[in-house]
């Protein structure tokens, strides 16, 4: 299963991680791993060359890990990417079922 967790402080999300495989097929078969995959990616990408933020990230293909972390409140175009992140999460969740993605909120301090 992908497990994506979202870190939010008083509403804002400072963080997201993504980890796991979704298991819905083979490997470069899998539908599911493919669409979380390109959310994050593209996330990723997004916030660094759009919003043009600074942020701390981890990935490791193998394990399925792709993890944002902010030290600072996200601008405005930030603030946006993230919550798009959090609906793509949702509707892939929506299309395929939540036995093979769960999203979980933390709430940081």
């Amino acid at each position: 299963m992908i497990r994506v967790v979202i870190g939010k402080k008083d509403g804002v999300i400072l963080s997201f991680r993504i980890s796991g495989h979704a298991e819905y097929d083979n490997y470069g078969k899998d539908i599911i791993c493919s669409a979380v995959s390109m959310i994050g990616i593209n996330t990723v990408n997004s916030l660094s060359i759009l919003a043009e933020e600074t942020f701390e990230v981890e990935q490791d293909e193998d394990l399925g890990l792709l993890e944002v972390i902010f030290d600072h409140r996200p601008n405005e175009k930030a603030d946006i990417l993230l919550r798009s992140l959090e609906l793509g999460i949702q509707g892939v969740i929506d299309q395929y079922g939540s036995e093979f993605v769960s999203l979980v909120y933390e709430t940081i301090d």
